[in-house]
């Protein structure tokens, strides 16, 4: 018995060795792997692989961030071949340094919510597009020739603008952000802060190398603008807004934040500030009405012996309602015009017009 026993233990040993011997043997069905388990292994290798040089993966699973910097693009496609046009997971697009000159493909992005497009072509853009980007926060256009803002959109979520580096000389066209914290303009041709919105939680604005920061008004000028009611402090260059500058600041005509973002910088001196102010804003009103009109400034304004008020002999006066103008300050609206944003009364009779 003992030798049936040897024997039969001996004969499955010479069976495992020569099993393990045969390289060409299949291994039994259930070690085998499957179809599904080679597939996964396939994903998690793909995953892994990086072919872009900003350490950004461009695969499916993490299509959510993508960055194309510095490849000489002209155009979108790579970011439409990665996301295999689910645009819906795209939260995070770098395309620095490229060639591109066009915002509309953006368009599709709706859920984006980080977007550098700087040091591309995009001098003239269609900024309509962006009116779709509801979730955007930050978004960055350095250097790329721009000369207007005109037609930015209102971005309901953007909390950071980058617009450096650019051949903007003013801002008109920009629309207040409700929620924009930081604005950044610097190295910009801009030698007025004319078209800068009033926005109540901007926390801080940059406008370092542009001539208007040699204004010696320029920190009154924006303390005009973002007043003591500003969400927060402003940091203006790098240094927070003093007391000083705020107190200069309200202390000026009711005009004077319409005037500055108009394109007028006041000087030092508080009681000349104030008289350049309304005549600035009598002037330039003037302007913009017909010249058989006068203009008329509602409420006198004093200034020590300066008056501003209308002027006799003509057959029309246009009265600019002072209320109906503070309330548009106020609310963040911007017109062309300040006449044109006021409500305006014409036919008054000439005998209820006074100085």
């Amino acid at each position: 018995m003992p030798s049936a026993v040897s024997s039969a233990l001996m004969q499955q040993s010479q069976q495992a060795a020569g099993h393990s011997a045969n390289a060409g043997a299949k291994l039994p069905s259930y070690m085998q792997p499957t179809k599904s388990r080679k597939n996964l292994l396939l994903a998690k290798t793909q995953q892994k692989r990086n072919d872009n040089d900003d350490g950004v993966g461009v695969s499916a699973a993490e299509s959510s961030k993508l960055a194309f910097n510095h490849k000489a693009l002209t155009h979108y496609g790579p970011v439409e071949e990665a996301l295999g046009g689910v645009h819906l997971r795209l939260e995070s697009l770098q395309m620095r340094g490229n060639r591109l000159t066009s915002l509309v493909p953006l368009a599709r992005y709706v859920n984006i919510q980080f977007l550098d497009l700087s040091e591309n072509d995009i001098s003239s853009p269609n900024f309509a597009s962006l009116s779709q980007l509801h979730s955007l926060k930050r978004l960055y256009l350095n250097s790329n020739g721009l000369t207007t803002v005109a037609s930015f959109p209102v971005m309901p979520e953007l909390e950071t603008l980058s617009l450096s580096c650019n051949l903007l000389q003013d801002l008109r066209g920009l629309p207040p952000q409700p929620k924009l914290k930081s604005l950044y303009c610097s190295h910009n041709p801009l030698s007025t802060l004319a078209g800068l919105p009033r926005i109540k939680s901007l926390e801080l604005l940059r406008a370092d190398s542009c001539p208007v920061c040699h204004s010696e008004g320029f920190r009154v000028a924006v303390a005009t603008i973002f007043g003591c009611d500003n969400d927060a402090p402003l940091v203006l260059n790098g240094t927070q807004l003093t007391k000083q500058d705020l107190k200069f600041g309200s202390a000026l005509p009711w005009c004077a934040a319409m005037a500055v973002q108009d394109g007028w910088i006041p000087s030092l001196d508080e009681r000349e500030a104030a008289e350049e102010c309304l005549e600035y804003f009598k002037v330039r009103q003037q302007q913009a009405v017909p010249s058989s009109h006068v203009l008329q400034l509602d409420d006198i304004m004093t200034i020590g012996d300066a008056k501003v008020g209308s002027t006799m002999g003509a057959d029309f006066v246009i009265k600019v309602n002072r209320g109906a103008l503070e309330a548009q300050e106020q609310s963040g609206t911007q017109a062309v015009s300040m006449v044109e944003a006021a409500i305006i009364e014409k036919n008054v009779q000439m005998d209820s017009v006074g100085c």
